[in-house]
């Protein structure tokens, strides 16, 4: 028995070691990274305190039981004195002629039972095989997944609550992660070496399009590099589709070149690098292994099947497992059979037995899940948490300088626009306007433009340097309230932690959110899927970010979702979840031509759009009827037209983070950004649903975080309608960003042919400015998380804290993180910086404190005043939020005199006569509020 109770503890520890991730012990980033960090600790609990504790708490229950004994004892032997006498004992023992009586009886079984008492071995076992049992069924490949069932040999049920119609799947409580953490940094240790598998080129998808083929992990044409120095190797990756040929040719899958296997392309990697890397170098250590299997296998394999499925982050797990461990205990062990036999058998003290095993287990369990809480709980909280906008940058039409800022200021910065090569080159490649001097963009001194297409060319702040940017804001805001004039915003950045920054500023600001989510067709899924969790998968996406986005919604405002026949049944009970089944407007059909399809089922030539509003105020107009003459919006053009057909891109243009740039014959020949979009719908149909959903007021604002080519927001640039598009994927910078800057230029296509647009959007009176920006990411959170060691005193002192290593550690370790807001690093709040990782690269960049803390704060940005006093940098933001007018002051900290800082800040404030004022750092100012405090806690 001793024997299988070992052999049971070693279960234990390989199944807790397995759910702890010890596998991926040598890995060095991301929640692996923090997890190493701690891995000592987290053995020495797995491998001693733990068992130790089950030891200790059935030590407790015994002394627990002894304890009750005891006390029967006594009172029996009060009994049998009060009715024998006092000659009942003698020396303390009953005497022979007393022991047969019923009294007698009872005092010797319960003498027994106080010498006996010992939880059985057998009970033991069952607390091992449960904890195994519990903690194997609800573990799933990285996530806790909902298994419930009745009885050990019934199928898995879920959670009801008498509802008549039960929408569940069992990511439903859960965060879905959509990670690009592992195609950019992938890094494991051997004995003397450092390896990297680092991606060189990725051909990924583009937002909401629907990919047709599989893309595989092959290796780059640049293999690796061996930095013998520093004892580092890096491994060059390319993740790409793979065609027939190649595939007969490396014998990657069946001879007619399908069925490609990644598991068959890696052992080609590994070929390959064995021909390579020198056998005698210190690189070739990758080739050891065990059982086999090298160690270059082993990471190969981890690398390339975890870059073929998704994440999830539970919301509260330990709510989550609690409740199933109570649903486990009633259901498996206290299971009604074995009671119904012990209480038929009469062993009444069996049943304590078991019961107290039962309380043995959940009290270990509870501790367990106290530590796995820990480390998902700070996931979440990294998930959750605000990110910083990296950089801010800005898109104004020459016109529109002038109308905001004044003639004088355009010509005072004519010469700097002029000497910007990569604004011209950008210019001629986007509108074939080729501008080499002055007198090829204005006619004269006075500023008459050229002709029409030079007065609504676009400048882009990004070309130019931090100085300009400032000098441009000042000046178009000094007459004009910024997001007044602001036709739109463009962030790059994972959809849900774009919605999660912009909540402050935006809630119940929208009027009509419009999104085309990629569909969960197994071959066409656009978002990554764990194998058996795809449509579970996407609803978990489609719930976090849905029920996150009608926040924003107005009480008159409308939500508009489209879908396939894939994910139709879904997407209707999701909506009826989230927004309330008497919120249902209309199901509307689109059709269009799609060519192909199978030859024995009807063709499917439809997508529907689901169009729920928010309240029983919604804004709902009947405009949906085909006008005489628009046949064409059941047309579906089959991909995104531009005009840069054969168009020869800049040399700087491959700067840009793009996969889709085609090189042909060693020049950079762009075709339609290589992008092709077989689902974007026609801009005559996204008309109509804003037309629907919309008054004639052409400041309403439209929100698409599923933007795709950015139809819907080029619909609303040209409707006069305010917008923001939200995109994750390379495709922002060649696709979205070029197409909306036609729009706000003039873009002749599509709706701007249609009568009622040519009166408010036409050659001669378009024009227009938008923002746009980037975002730090889940990843790059967890890369700028550095757990920092105490020193021996401090750390024994919060070791000796209760329950501090199960509990609290992993907050208190990281609370003066860069992402958490490092109070010593934002005195410069210029030169604040993270590790971001753009084009799948890593790096340090400055972050955009200022319009982070913008949209913290909720603060509708009015102007900007930059200006450089006392030798130091003010930047001053002036704004309203709820009817106040706030002032909003940052600068350098270091040597401030902070009798000048008041007499300047005064000075620069007075005309604007704030209710509120908020600087960062000390100041003398009166009945100031300082920024960090309020940031930090707006960040969560």
């Amino acid at each position: 028995m001793d024997n299988n109770k070992n052999a049971l503890k070693e279960k234990l520890k390989i199944k807790l070691k397995e759910i702890f991730q010890f596998e991926n012990r040598d890995l060095n980033f991301g929640i692996y990274r923090i997890l190493n960090y701690k891995r000592e600790e987290i053995e020495r609990f797995i491998e001693i305190e733990l068992i130790d504790e089950i030891k200790k708490q059935l030590k407790l229950t015994e002394k627990e039981k002894a304890g009750a004994i005891k006390e029967k004892v006594k009172k029996t032997k009060e009994q049998i004195l009060d009715t024998f006498g006092k000659n009942a004992f003698e020396n303390n023992t009953l005497k022979k002629e007393f022991k047969k009586t019923p009294l007698g009886k009872k005092y010797i079984e319960l003498l027994n039972q106080l010498n006996d008492i010992k939880i059985s071995v057998e009970f033991e076992n069952d607390i091992y095989n449960h904890l195994i049992t519990f903690f194997s069924r609800y573990y799933d490949n990285g996530d806790f997944i909902s298994k419930r069932r009745y009885g050990k040999n019934e199928k898995y049920v879920v959670p009801y609550n008498g509802e008549e119609v039960l929408l569940y799947w069992p990511n439903k409580d859960q965060y879905y992660i959509k990670t690009t953490e592992y195609f950019h940094k992938y890094t494991f240790h051997t004995d003397h070496l450092t390896v990297n598998f680092r991606m060189a080129k990725v051909e990924e998808e583009k937002g909401n399009q629907k990919a047709t083929d599989k893309k595989f992990f092959v290796l780059d044409d640049n293999i690796f590099d061996f930095d013998d120095k520093n004892k580092v190797l890096n491994i060059y990756f390319n993740y790409r589709s793979i065609d027939k040929k190649e595939a007969i040719k490396n014998e990657w899958g069946k001879k007619d070149g399908t069925g490609i296997k990644q598991e068959k392309i890696n052992e080609f990697v590994i070929d390959i690098l064995k021909q390579k890397i020198p056998q005698k170098s210190l690189a070739s250590e990758i080739f050891i292994g065990k059982k086999n299997k090298s160690i270059i296998a082993k990471h190969l394999y981890i690398y390339t099947r975890r870059n073929t499925t998704d994440y999830f982050i539970h919301k509260n797990l330990k709510e989550f497992l609690e409740r199933e461990l109570d649903f486990y205990i009633k259901n498996e062990f206290l299971q009604l059979d074995d009671l119904q036999v012990l209480e038929q058998s009469g062993f009444f003290d069996k049943l304590k037995l078991y019961l107290i095993a039962v309380k043995v287990f959940k009290n270990i369990s509870f501790k367990i899940i106290q530590f796995l809480s820990q480390i998902e709980d700070f996931q979440k909280k990294l998930w959750e948490k605000k990110k910083f906008v990296i950089d801010t940058h800005y898109v104004i039409t020459l016109d529109k300088i002038v109308a905001y800022a004044g003639p004088s200021f355009l010509k005072k910065i004519s010469d700097e626009i002029l000497n910007n090569k990569k604004q011209l080159e950008e210019w001629s490649f986007l509108f074939g306007i080729t501008i080499k001097n002055k007198k090829d963009l204005l006619c004269d001194d006075d500023l008459t433009f050229k002709d029409i297409s030079c007065k609504k060319l676009p400048v882009d702040t990004r070309f130019f340097s931090e100085e300009f940017k400032w000098h441009l804001l000042t000046a178009v805001t000094c007459r004009h309230n910024l997001d007044d004039i602001l036709d739109g915003i463009l962030i790059k950045s994972e959809n849900f932690q774009a919605l999660n920054l912009l909540q402050n500023k935006y809630a119940e600001k929208i009027q009509t959110i419009y999104i085309d989510p990629p569909f969960n067709k197994e071959k066409e899924a656009g978002y990554l899927y764990k194998v058996g969790y795809k449509d579970a998968a996407w609803l978990t996406l489609l719930e976090n970010r849905i029920a996150l986005s009608t926040k924003f919604l107005k009480d008159e405002g409308n939500m508009f979702v489209n879908s396939d026949d894939n994910g139709n049944m879904y997407v209707r009970m999701l909506l009826d979840n989230i927004m309330g089944k008497n919120m249902f407007k209309n199901e509307i059909l689109w059709c269009y031509e799609k060519p192909g399809g199978p030859k024995d089922k009807l063709k499917n030539n439809h997508s529907t759009i689901f169009f729920y509003s928010k309240t029983g105020q919604s804004i709902f107009n009947q405009v949906f009827v085909p006008r005489k003459g628009e046949t064409e919006l059941t047309k579906r053009t089959g991909r995104f037209t531009t005009d840069y057909e054969g168009k020869i891109a800049p040399d700087w243009w491959i700067d840009i983070p793009s996969f889709a740039t085609m090189m042909t014959a060693g020049e950079r020949t762009v075709k339609n950004f290589g992008v092709n979009f077989p689902t974007q719908q026609p801009e005559k149909l996204l008309k109509r649903i804003f037309e629907i959903s919309g008054s004639k007021t052409e400041n309403e604002i439209i929100m698409d975080y599923f933007p795709g080519s950015a139809t819907s927001l080029a619909v609303a640039q040209k409707m006069r309608k305010k917008w923001i598009g939200v995109e994750l994927g390379e495709h922002f910078w060649n696709i979205i960003l070029p197409r909306m800057k036609k729009a706000i230029a003039y873009d002749k296509s599509g709706i701007s042919k249609d009568k009622d647009i040519k009166e408010i959007y036409n050659p001669g009176n378009a024009g227009g400015f938008f923002k746009y920006h980037m975002l730090e990411q889940y990843e790059d959170t967890l890369e700028n998380i550095d757990l920092k060691s105490q020193n021996d005193k401090q750390q024994k002192l919060l070791s000796a804290l209760p329950e501090y290593f199960v509990k609290y550690m992993l907050d208190w370790e990281t609370k003066n993180n860069q992402t958490f807001l490092n109070l010593t690093a934002i005195k410069n709040p210029f030169d604040y910086k993270l590790k971001i990782t753009e084009n799948y690269r890593q790096k340090t960049e400055k972050t955009d404190v200022i319009e982070t803390f913008n949209y913290l704060l909720g603060l509708k940005v009015n102007r900007y005043k930059v200006l450089t006093a006392d030798n130091k940098k003010y930047v001053f933001v002036l704004g309203e939020k709820e009817g106040n007018r706030l002032a909003v002051i940052w600068r350098d900290l270091n040597d401030l005199d902070l009798t000048k800082d008041k007499e300047i800040i005064e000075k620069n404030i007075k005309d604007f006569n704030p209710d509120e004022i908020y600087i960062n750092g000390d100041a003398i100012v009166k009945e100031f509020k300082a920024i960090e405090p309020v940031f930090k806690s707006l960040i969560f």
